[in-house]
């Protein structure tokens, strides 16, 4: 199946570019909800889990891991189910767009677009449509060189196995 992990350094220039393109914080979850690209702070807890971890909670990443749809979040601060910052009023973030990164019939991770700044939240929400078409894209983009990366891993045993077989044939004939 597809990972994110697998071309993580691919993830983290998407992050970069998209970050770049339209000006606000990226972060890239995977599966099991490991930061694997992020801009700004999220850059600096690559690997950490969001959500703790926790696939079966009812936060924003955990939900859309499951639904496999788009949500977009336009008051994080009043939606005590965006994450545990909600609950107890101290969410920093002002908008999120957070879409699936799906391939081979699954999720297999998640691209958020992040608004900190009135600004950015500004923004975000007056082009949530661009917004959401944009991310759709670049979480295809991802999925599409997830599953190219398997397809090589798998091409790459094949070839392994068929020069085994050719490297050992002459034992064989001559048993």
């Amino acid at each position: 199946m597809p990972e994110l992990k697998d071309i993580a350094e691919t993830v983290q220039q998407v992050a970069e570019a998209i970050s770049h393109a339209i000006g606000l914080e990226t972060e890239i979850v995977d599966q099991e909800l490991t930061i694997v690209g992020g801009t700004g702070l999220y850059k600096e807890k690559l690997g950490e889990k969001e959500e703790r971890g926790n696939l079966n909670g009812n936060f924003l990443y955990a939900r859309v891991l499951r639904n496999g749809k788009t949500e977009i979040v336009e008051e994080p601060c009043r939606d005590l189910t965006y994450d545990e910052s909600s609950l107890i009023g101290k969410t920093k973030e002002l908008a999120e767009v957070c879409t699936p990164i799906r391939a081979g019939g699954r999720t297999i991770g998640i691209i958020g677009l992040i608004a900190f700044e009135e600004e950015q939240r500004r923004k975000l929400i007056q082009n949530k449509e661009s917004m959401v078409s944009f991310i759709e894209r670049m979480a295809e983009l991802l999925a599409a060189k997830a599953s190219e990366k398997e397809a090589f891993q798998k091409i790459q045993i094949a070839n392994n196995e068929i020069m085994t077989i050719l490297e050992t044939i002459h034992e064989g004939v001559v048993a």
